[in-house]
């Protein structure tokens, strides 16, 4: 795998916070969420996207970094959590009365395939070996 970039299809945001990030996730399943599985995430950021740039109602891309690349699951379901810089950070947010924090964005769930997360892969291909033959003579 050469690069990739992981986007998500905005829904709707309210956020206070410097950048929204992607890192591993190792979930107990792939249909259901459950509350054990925030156990199951990591703080390494795989890349970002600064809440700046978050736009509603467009695809948003992350360009993942090596340690994303290497989260890739080749033959079948790569997990991916999103999470904020305070959250990869592990720093306090800063409270503020009256304010409210949240990103939506469409999942694969969602009614159709219009706004489903996709990740574009750019890859080589290995090299294949050149045939030998062999001829035996008895």
């Amino acid at each position: 795998i050469d690069s990739a970039v992981l986007s998500m299809y905005g829904e709707i945001k309210a956020l206070d916070i410097p950048a929204i990030h992607l890192a591993a996730a190792s979930l107990a399943s792939t249909a259901d969420v459950v509350a054990g599985d925030f156990d199951g995430i990591s703080r390494t950021t795989f890349g970002n996207i600064v809440i700046g740039s978050w736009t509603d109602e467009v695809y948003n891309a992350i360009t993942l970094n090596a340690s994303g690349l290497t989260n890739i699951n080749k033959t079948g379901i790569s997990q991916f959590s999103s999470q904020g810089s305070q959250d990869i950070n592990n720093t306090t947010p800063t409270w503020v009365s009256g304010t409210n924090n949240y990103i939506f964005f469409y999942s694969a769930d969602t009614a159709g395939t219009t706004k489903d997360p996709k990740l574009v892969v750019q890859y080589t291909a290995a090299a294949v070996a050149a045939a030998t033959s062999y001829s035996y003579f008895l």
